[in-house]
């Protein structure tokens, strides 16, 4: 009977030996795991940053801001060509209205047909930028939702100079390997 009691606390000690081995490679590939995804969520907070960041960031990159500018450049351009087809249309009328013959009639009302067209395809400026700027909007919001779950994980979300960094919080690390030794203690 003492063999057999022996034999089986010899089993018990080798399994529990196995089990600690097993739970500190788990532990380590959770620390591996949890790294790799602190650089994921850094690598897409960075790339977030950068797009929906509003005039005056500091990044290289600011798509946001890149985006602004060519919805306004293009805004303006769009008003000049609104106001010289309005000018080249103002001008049409009051030659029609002065009096011409048909041919020149139907000539000018065939120009003025055109102008109504780049005036229309020109309205389209405005409905695209407000679309951007609704997607920056969206982008921006992504962003703070990412940080205020990643903050809710403990991870910190730092700003320096225009860079993002993600630090993990050390206190609220609870699966330490001198913890998961006491357990077996």
């Amino acid at each position: 009977m003492k063999a057999q009691l022996d034999a089986l606390r010899t089993f018990i000690a080798r399994r529990f030996d196995e089990l600690s081995m097993e739970i500190n490679a788990t532990s380590q590939l959770l620390d591996m795991a949890e790294e790799d995804a602190e650089k994921r969520f850094k690598n897409m907070l960075g790339a977030l940053h950068s797009i929906s960041q509003s005039a005056g960031g500091s990044t290289s990159a600011n798509t946001g801001v890149e985006l602004e500018a060519a919805v306004l450049e293009s805004e303006k351009a769009a008003n000049t060509i609104m106001d010289a087809a309005d000018r080249i249309g103002q001008k049409i009328q009051n030659k029609i209205t002065e009096g011409v013959d048909d041919a020149t009639q139907d000539f000018l009302c065939s120009i003025d047909t055109d102008l109504q067209d780049i005036l229309m395809a020109c309205s389209f400026q405005d409905l695209v930028g407000q679309r951007i700027r609704t997607t920056l909007v969206n982008l921006k919001l992504v962003e703070e939702e990412l940080s205020t779950t990643l903050s809710s994980l403990g991870i910190d979300i730092t700003q320096s100079s225009g860079d993002m960094a993600l630090e993990k919080i050390e206190s609220s690390k609870s699966n330490a390997q001198s913890d998961i030794d006491a357990l077996f203690d």
